[in-house]
C-alpha cells in the first residue's frame, strides 16, 4: 500500500503488538510480566483501545463498543460477573432462567473488564483492584483468595463473593454425571476433596479443562446445544442465570443499600427443603441442631426486647 519498510513495521507493531523484552520498560519486563501472565497483551490493548477511541471514535471498534453498550442489560438482578461482560439478553427459558451473551471474542473486551460505573469512584477503584488481582499468577492469587475467603473474579456490590458460596468445579461435575445417570436434579453440591482442593483445581493450569467437562455434563446446557457449542468452540460466550441466582443478587443489593442507610439485622442461615432432601442423614441432623440454636437465639432476643419495653418509662 505504499508504506516504507519503517512505516510498515510501525503499523504492524501497532496492530499485532510487540511482545519482545526490548519493547517494555524494565519494571514491566522484570516484574509485571512475571506477576500477571497476560500483562503484555492487556497493557498493549489498553493503549490501542485509547488510540482508536480518541483518534477514530467513529471507526469500527468504536461502533462495535457503542452497539454492545446499547444492548447491555442494566437489570439490577444481573450478577456482577455477568454485568461486567457484554451481558446482552438472549431470551428467557420457561422456568425464568435468563440467557446472556457475555462475550463476543473481541480483543477490546479485555481492557473493559477493568471498568465499572464511573459515577461511583469507590466502586470503580474496588473493581479495578479486584480485576487486577484476578489476573495475577495462580501462585499469588490462590493464597490471597484463600486467606481472604473471597473470589477476585466473582464479585458482589460489597466485594468478592465468598468461596463457600461458589459452585465447586469438581463437586458440580460429579453431581452432573450422577444427574445424567439418575435423571434427577441436584441443586446443592459440596466440594469434592475439600474446599482447598477445589480452590487449587480452579487455579491450576487444567482449570479450563475441568470447566469444559463441567459444561459438557451439565444437562441444563444441553437444552441450548448451539450455545454450548459456541462456549466450547468459539470466542462467543453465553451464560444462564437461574431465578434463584437472580433473587440472591437482588437480596444482596437491598441488604447493601439497607446497611448504607444505617440499618442492621440478624442474619439467619436457611437450607431449603429440596436441598435438605439431597443431603445425607448426618448433614440433615446437623442442620436441625443449628436450626434449634437459631431458634434459641431468636427467643433470647425476643425476651430481651420485652424486658426493655417493660422497664422503659
Amino acid at each position: 500500500k505504499g508504506y516504507s519498510p519503517f512505516a510498515a513495521a510501525q503499523e504492524t507493531f501497532r496492530l499485532q503488538f510487540d511482545y519482545s523484552r526490548q519493547a517494555m520498560a524494565p519494571f514491566e519486563a522484570d516484574l509485571m510480566r512475571q506477576v500477571t501472565p497476560f500483562y503484555v497483551f492487556a497493557r498493549r490493548m489498553i493503549d490501542h483501545l485509547a488510540d482508536e477511541l480518541i483518534n477514530r471514535p467513529g471507526g469500527r471498534m468504536g461502533a462495535a463498543i457503542r452497539t454492545a453498550a446499547r444492548a447491555h442489560d442494566t437489570d439490577a438482578k444481573t450478577p456482577d460477573y455477568v454485568a461486567r461482560t457484554g451481558a446482552v439478553p438472549f431470551g428467557e427459558q420457561d422456568d425464568g432462567t435468563r440467557r446472556y451473551m457475555t462475550g463476543f471474542g473481541m480483543p477490546w473486551e479485555d481492557p473493559l473488564g477493568f471498568m465499572s460505573d464511573p459515577t461511583m469512584p469507590g466502586a470503580f477503584l474496588r473493581n479495578f483492584g479486584a480485576e487486577a488481582l484476578a489476573r495475577t499468577t495462580p501462585a499469588i492469587k490462590l493464597p490471597l483468595e484463600w486467606s481472604t475467603g473471597q473470589s477476585f473474579f466473582q464479585r458482589t456490590g460489597e466485594g468478592g463473593r465468598s468461596l463457600i458460596d461458589m459452585d465447586p468445579i469438581l463437586g458440580r461435575t460429579q453431581a452432573n454425571i450422577r444427574d445424567m445417570l439418575t435423571g434427577e436434579t441436584t441443586h446443592h453440591v459440596s466440594p469434592l476433596g475439600g474446599q482447598l482442593f477445589e480452590a487449587v483445581v480452579a487455579n491450576s493450569p487444567y482449570s479450563r479443562l475441568f470447566t469444559t467437562v463441567r459444561q459438557m455434563t451439565d444437562a441444563r446446557k444441553h437444552e441450548d446445544p448451539l450455545m454450548l457449542a459456541s462456549n466450547m468452540l468459539t470466542g462467543i460466550r453465553f451464560a444462564h442465570i437461574s431465578p434463584a441466582a437472580q433473587d440472591a443478587v437482588a437480596r444482596e443489593l437491598v441488604d447493601q443499600r439497607y446497611k448504607e442507610l444505617g440499618g442492621s439485622g440478624f442474619t439467619r442461615m436457611h437450607a431449603p427443603e429440596e436441598r435438605r432432601a439431597e443431603m445425607p442423614t448426618w448433614q440433615q441432623q446437623q442442620l436441625a441442631l443449628f436450626d434449634a440454636f437459631y431458634n434459641t437465639l431468636a427467643d433470647r432476643a425476643k425476651m430481651r426486647a420485652e424486658e426493655r419495653e417493660r422497664l422503659s418509662p
